[in-house]
């Protein structure tokens, strides 16, 4: 009786792993193809009580605080499909006075869909770091 319920457990047990691994490997696969879909493009994002609009090409990123009108442009540098590098090049609010040359945000895309990502972000010159959303803008 316990050899027969051994074998069985083990049986099942090894096709529950092997659905969970193809389960997996298919998610990574789909993130990592959702990724491509944010390399360039209009999106938003909201942080706190403000709204972004982030415009971005191959190698510029420009970000507009709606409220305020404050304007921050950064070269990005894509690290593979999901994750990239700002490098603050200017601002009209003095953001690259406070924190120097050294001015750079890491961005590890840890979600994607079609209709939105969520990042984990690093910053440079900040010990903080954050998980936020942005959104593919409606045209």
């Amino acid at each position: 009786m316990y050899k027969h319920f051994y074998s069985f457990f083990s049986f099942n047990h090894f096709y529950v792993l092997a659905i969970l691994g193809c389960i997996l490997f298919s998610c990574k696969a789909a993130r990592k193809e959702d990724c491509k879909l944010y390399k360039t493009g209009r999106f938003a994002m909201t942080a706190g009580d403000k709204q972004y609009e982030i415009n971005r090409n191959d190698s510029i990123q420009t970000e507009f605080e709606k409220e305020t009108g404050n304007l921050a442009t950064f070269n990005i540098k894509w690290n593979d499909d999901c994750s990239y590098t700002l490098t603050l090049v200017g601002d009209n609010f003095g953001l690259k006075d406070q924190a120097g040359d050294n001015t750079t945000l890491n961005f590890d895309i840890i979600e994607a869909t079609k209709s939105y990502y969520i990042f984990r972000q690093e910053f440079s010159f900040m010990d903080a770091g954050n998980i936020d959303t942005i959104w593919r803008a409606r045209n």
